[in-house]
């Protein structure tokens, strides 16, 4: 069941029915793909993710853990389908419809919703949904679809290398995007030069977020440190779009942080209005750049 706020609870008395069924019902995995596409993190839930007990636990009708239902259902997100790979999956056989004509009704249904989110959408937030690559180059195949995209957060995942470059490929051809965040994820020196390949290309984003993250009181790298910064700073010696660059938490000394700055007084044609460098390990060699 899918609801918009306020958060509605529903029991239901087959509720005891395994997952596994729900999983397997065409209905209900065609409402969980539509409610994936665009349905903002707390107000999508899927009752069922966890035990019988541990989502009563969290959901009983005197005063429902909404933070808890949110933190469950939305590590269980999947990236959007086209209706191509809907109708794949639901031409296989693996899902069943009570009536076998329900299956091209569905489609047709979950096409004309895709469709007019595509062309309508301007901002989508997949942040902090624990993806992988595998989520990311799923999203990465369809992004194109959505012309009027203006901004995308997929932040705080575990995205690496293989997602990054999955993702560049789209970056690089939407041509109506103006902000990303790709910030704490696990991406290396590979998936940062895949990005920032699609950041020379592209015309229109403004505002890159590439922050990485902080564990166990050290900054954990989320471009491959130093080696990460030299294809940033490759991008930057050439892009004249870019405003704002975030690169907290990377401590990249003053090699990354001299290469950087270099690149920026190199590009005459540079718009960078705000860099963040937040906890760089930057020393006094690196400073003069600064």
């Amino acid at each position: 069941v899918q609801h918009d706020r306020p958060l509605v609870v529903v029991t239901l008395r087959m509720y005891v029915c395994r997952a596994e069924r729900l999983r397997a019902c065409g209905w209900s995995v065609v409402e969980c793909t539509r409610s994936a596409v665009v349905l903002a993190i707390d107000g999508r839930l899927i009752l069922g993710a966890g035990t019988l007990q541990s989502d009563l636990a969290c959901c009983g009708p005197a005063s429902p853990d909404t933070r808890r239902l949110d933190r469950t259902c939305a590590a269980h997100r999947q990236p959007p389908m086209s209706p191509e790979q809907v109708a794949d999956q639901l031409h296989d056989g693996s899902k069943r419809f009570t009536n076998s004509a329900d299956v091209d009704v569905v489609i047709a249904l979950y096409s004309s919703y895709f469709e007019g989110v595509a062309a309508s959408a301007t901002a989508l937030n997949f942040s902090n949904l624990k993806w992988r690559d595998a989520e990311a180059v799923q999203l990465g195949g369809i992004l194109p679809r959505f012309t009027h995209l203006v901004s995308l957060d997929l932040s705080h995942n575990e995205v690496g290398d293989a997602g990054a470059a999955g993702l560049a490929a789209a970056v690089a051809v939407m041509g109506g995007l103006t902000k990303i965040s790709r910030a704490k994820n696990k991406g290396g020196g590979a998936g940062t030069k895949a990005i920032c390949e699609a950041l020379k290309v592209n015309k229109t984003l403004k505002e890159v977020d590439l922050g990485g993250g902080y564990e166990r009181g050290s900054p954990v790298s989320n471009i491959g440190g130093q080696a990460g910064a030299m294809h940033v700073a490759g991008m930057l010696t050439v892009t004249g779009v870019l405003t704002s660059l975030l690169l907290s938490y990377h401590a990249l000394k003053d090699e990354g942080i001299s290469a950087i700055c270099e690149a920026i007084k190199r590009n005459k044609e540079t718009k960078i209005a705000s860099l963040d460098f937040s906890n760089p390990g930057v020393g006094t060699a690196g400073a003069p750049s600064v």
